[in-house]
């Protein structure tokens, strides 16, 4: 049976945080470390940290390599670089390599819109309530919805395609939040747009259902920023 090879990028997402699990690299060899209950949250004696190559570390420290034989310590694979193992076809990776900001640029690019022109008309659909008549920002509210609504596919699909390049397409609790808040904000703007299709809308009830769901499309937005944000800058609890 083939051994698992686990990239550098790989490794360092098993770092013990949030429920992952905690993975550290000897000598070229990957072990699993979660068992271990001198490895809680990913760190040991508050100086090692899991997700790493510990290789010259483990070599200065007072015991040697027979705590990798230990029952606690799985062994996962041999560590590989990022070149030796790609899960992309030839074609995208040369394409990556020839242009390597479509490696990680086009879904942060793509997903503001969407997050901007959401709160957007969730603003000025509120400020439209106190404003004088004839601004036109419930018009402008719309607008914007409208606009949010063309972009959140985009995002959508770029934000796809860098989980794929980026980290395999494997499991990942921020990216699975993502994915369903991506969803449930897409048909949430689907809705308000059939709901306000026929112009700006008299009716109380069909109002209140209409902020109702520009307001679920908001605190979409909300999650999406802050799962978006523990993906790029992931929380330590360290100062």
């Amino acid at each position: 049976m083939e051994e698992k090879r686990v990239t550098e990028e790989m490794l360092s997402s098993h770092d013990g945080k949030d429920g992952r699990r905690a993975w550290v690299a000897i000598r070229g060899e990957v072990f699993d470390l979660s068992q271990s209950r001198l490895w809680r949250d990913g760190e040991h004696m508050k100086r090692h940290l899991a997700g790493r190559d510990l290789t010259d570390e483990i070599q200065a420290s007072p015991h040697g390599l027979d705590v990798l034989k230990r029952e606690v310590v799985k062994r996962v694979g041999v560590l590989v670089s990022r070149e030796e193992v790609s899960p992309l076809p030839r074609s995208l990776e040369f394409v990556l390599g020839r242009f390597p900001i479509l490696r990680r640029h086009p879904h942060p690019m793509m997903v503001h819109f969407p997050m901007a022109y959401v709160l957007g008309a969730v603003f000025l659909f509120i400020v439209e309530s106190f404003a004088p008549r004839g601004w036109l920002l419930e018009r402008c509210s719309f607008a914007l919805l409208v606009m949010g609504a063309l972009f959140t596919p985009i995002a959508i699909v770029t934000g796809l395609l860098t989980w794929w390049v980026n980290y395999g397409a494997r499991p990942m609790h921020p990216v699975k939040r993502k994915l369903q808040l991506a969803v449930v904000l897409a048909l949430a703007e689907i809705a308000s747009l059939i709901v306000r299709a026929r112009g700006p809308i008299q009716d109380e009830i069909l109002e209140g259902l209409y902020f109702g769901l520009l307001v679920i499309q908001a605190l979409c937005v909300v999650g999406l920023g802050w799962y978006g944000g523990h993906l790029v800058f992931p929380y330590t609890g360290k100062k």
